[in-house]
């Protein structure tokens, strides 16, 4: 058994792979980049207003300080960068989709600058497709996918970088899923793939700040990415680490040792979660040589049948989570043990670190641990399940999932005491924060900012 297998009968959410429902054979998309003019139909609407009416009531409560409608849904993430917040979704009636697949959404959508202090729009992008990705800031300008999906891969799908409400450029169609996966000095890096998840198949291309294609090479399906030091790290759908040379996309080296549970590099070395099982029914932590792909080292806790679920390293200390619940602090160099932390339940998401705190969702709570000694500061309990915590010099922003559909969102200050909180009937996008205020997008069709 493999580690996927391992945790998909754990019941780790996310641990199931993609089931292969079409090949990776379909070249029919051109990937030249392709500059043009913003479009000469402008929206007719007036500023402010969305293109459609969402359905329901506003988001409300003494935590929402505003909810503004897109006119849509807003399934994506917004992003906030240089006092601006990004979001996309809502609907327009600039494109529909093509009649002769089973393609969703229905109707194409918009990218929309809003003022993250009231939520009042500053532009908006109405796009002749849908909204694919959540929006990428690269040097002050936000680049998205838009086009369709069949359900197995994407249809018609591009990038586009956006200045002010106008489209700059636009890559050439293609008939795959896309991802931004990094940028480096104006250059946008993005891979494609479908939902039969493999190590070829696939390409990988580079977009110059002025839409300009640098390279293009084949590859896997590539879900994730960084870029760190003139190298683009790709991980290939949780089978194997490749990583290439930003400046002309050669390969420097690749590795089927296991694929990090949130890609970053630090320093000169990348953590990943072995996705083999050792003789001792292990699935260890392996430290990789960021530039030559060896392994450096590998740990183990002396436990039953240890999974690592995710690492990162702060302040010359690497944290590691394990799925029973335990946290564990090791010396990067060689992966010795300097203290562990024991929660009660299940700890699925790798560890964040801030200002010398390390959090741990594990279960219904979330834990503070001192980072230098492993000793617990405090830890608060949240309806349902822990999905994530993002800290800041203001606190940490809980996100829980309930049974159903339910989601909360807590905004804790830095001793544990909340600041805020509040539930959705249903979830709603991962949170972007500024602080300990966040915001997040809705099925219903809002753009909410929560916070004191």
């Amino acid at each position: 058994m493999d580690r996927r297998a391992l945790l998909h009968a754990l019941g780790a959410a996310g641990a199931t792979g993609l089931a292969a429902l079409a090949g990776c054979t379909d070249r029919s998309g051109s990937g030249s980049p392709t500059p043009t003019a913003p479009p000469s139909d402008a929206p007719t609407d007036p500023p402010g207003s969305p293109t459609g009416t969402p359905p329901g009531d506003a988001p409300s409560g003494a935590a929402v300080r505003w909810a503004v409608p897109l006119g849509g849904p807003a399934r994506h993430p917004p992003t906030v960068a240089d006092g601006t917040l990004y979001a996309a979704g809502g609907t327009n009636a600039r494109g529909t989709p093509p009649r002769d697949d089973p393609v969703g959404p229905d109707e194409s959508q918009s990218l929309f600058a809003l003022d993250p202090g009231n939520g009042s729009e500053r532009w908006r992008y109405e796009s002749p497709a849908a909204m694919q990705s959540a929006p990428v800031v690269v040097d002050g300008a936000p680049h998205v996918v838009t086009g369709w999906s069949n359900g197995y891969t994407g249809v018609d799908t591009r990038v586009v970088r956006v200045d002010d409400g106008d489209r700059v450029w636009t890559t050439g169609s293609r008939s795959r899923f896309l991802s931004i996966l990094g940028h480096a000095d104006g250059t946008v890096f993005v891979g494609t793939h479908d939902d039969a998840i493999g190590v070829s198949g696939e390409s990988l291309f580079a977009v110059g700040p002025d839409g300009d294609d640098r390279w293009s090479r084949d590859a896997g399906d590539a879900l994730d990415g960084t870029v760190h030091d003139g190298t683009l790290y790709v991980d290939y759908g949780d089978q194997r680490l490749v990583a290439f040379d930003t400046a002309d996309g050669a390969e420097r080296w690749a590795t089927d040792l296991g694929t990090p549970g949130r890609l970053a590099v630090y320093g000169d070395t990348l953590y990943l979660d072995r996705q083999t099982e050792t003789e001792d029914g292990d699935y260890p932590l392996v430290a990789v040589d960021a530039r030559t792909g060896e392994e450096r080292w590998a740990y183990a806790a002396d436990v039953d049948r240890f999974v690592a679920t995710g690492a990162v390293e702060a302040d010359g200390t690497v944290y590691v989570t394990e799925y029973d619940g335990s946290l564990f602090a090791l010396d990067p160099a060689d992966g010795t043990e300097r203290w562990r932390y024991t929660a009660a339940s299940a700890a699925r998401e790798a560890p964040r670190v801030h200002d010398g705190t390390v959090y741990l969702p594990a279960g219904g709570e979330l834990h503070a641990v001192d980072a230098a000694t492993g000793e617990a500061r405090w830890r608060e309990s949240v309806a349902g399940h822990v999905w994530s915590a993002l800290p800041s010099d203001a606190g940490v922003v809980v996100r829980g999932r309930t049974g159903g559909d339910r989601s909360t969102l807590r905004g804790l200050a830095p001793d544990g005491t909340e600041r805020w909180a509040h539930t959705f009937a249903t979830h709603p996008s991962r949170p972007a924060i500024d602080g300990l205020r966040a915001y997040v997008g809705t099925e219903s069709g809002y753009v909410v900012a929560l916070g004191a």
